[in-house]
């Protein structure tokens, strides 16, 4: 029989123990019973938070995003005042941000989720997220450092396809040489976006 549950934020600890599942056993091999035996609550107590699978994974790709956010703006911070700085070190966020949390990225990018207005949480982080982009390509713009001339929807969608793909072929493996290499192609190809 489990404990009752007394100390901490349960549902926090419950997607921490939801992405240590994701990466010994994959998406197919997580289960909510082990979930909550990891954390040592009842399958009842999980319940509470998770109905099912969907709305775990759901709350895992939320907080993947909100992580994202969050190393954007650091990288950001780190580049200082220089604009072009700041949407190359962005681009770098995204990439860092993908090599360190390969579950979650997964999960937030794979459509195992097919449906996120059923998750009001997740939409709105994965708006806010990709509006990150939005507004650093317009200050970008604004600061001359990306043509004005070009369209601003379609210059965002080349950053994040460009550095989608990136993260996507180190997190396979496909990119000899691995991080620092990686963040020198992330560079080479952002440079090719801005003036």
């Amino acid at each position: 029989m489990k404990k009752p549950y007394h100390h901490g934020n349960l549902k926090e600890e419950l997607i921490a123990a939801g992405i240590s599942v994701l990466k010994k056993e994959g998406t197919g091999g997580l289960r909510l019973r082990e979930v909550a035996g990891l954390v040592g609550v009842s399958h009842a107590s999980l319940y509470r938070h998770f109905t099912n699978k969907e709305e775990l994974l759901a709350a895992i790709a939320e907080q993947g995003f909100r992580g994202l956010i969050e190393n954007v703006e650091l990288y950001k911070k780190r580049a200082g005042s220089n604009f072009k700085s700041q949407f190359i070190e962005s681009g770098r966020a995204y990439v860092d941000f993908a090599a360190s949390h390969k579950e979650q990225f997964h999960i937030m990018f794979s459509g195992i989720i097919p449906d996120r207005k059923k998750h009001p949480a997740l939409a709105l982080a994965a708006e806010e997220s990709f509006g990150q982009l939005v507004q650093i390509v317009e200050e970008c713009r604004e600061a001359g450092v990306i043509p004005s001339h070009r369209d601003r929807k379609v210059h965002t969608l080349a950053a994040w396809s460009m550095l989608h793909g990136i993260a996507t072929l180190l997190i396979e493996g496909q990119i000899p040489g691995g991080r620092s290499r990686t963040r020198a192609i992330t560079r080479s190809l952002l440079i090719l976006l801005t003036v």
